[in-house]
């Protein structure tokens, strides 16, 4: 299981995907990498934003937060941060960051 992914962005080079298409580009990697994500996605709460200037340098980075995780901890035990899954893609579809702790938090209460 991969959890974790984190690679240089390389100068740039190509062209630029409109907003939808690098979305598409993330969730493909996603659910290529992480098969449950189609099974859980709904339990998530989704967040996206942008980083840099949009042409030729800009940083898409998508985030989906397990808010719900927190309830089923027993009484006592907090987290700082939710569970989460992130992809950092490039204006041109380069994938340059995952992390999915989400994976970790579910595999801890089975």
């Amino acid at each position: 299981m991969v959890i974790s992914l984190h690679r240089a962005v390389p100068e740039f080079v190509g062209g630029e995907y409109p907003m939808d298409e690098i979305e598409r580009i993330a969730k493909a990697f996603l659910e290529k990498i992480y098969p449950d994500f189609k099974n859980i996605e709904s339990t998530l709460t989704p967040d996206q934003n942008m980083k840099g200037a949009r042409l030729n340098n800009g940083n898409y980075f998508f985030r989906w937060d397990d808010v719900a995780y927190k309830d089923t901890l027993p009484e006592g035990v907090q987290v700082e941060v939710d569970p989460f899954i992130q992809i950092g893609i490039t204006a041109s579809g380069f994938i340059f960051s995952y992390d999915n702790t989400v994976a970790l938090s579910r595999q801890q209460n089975l």
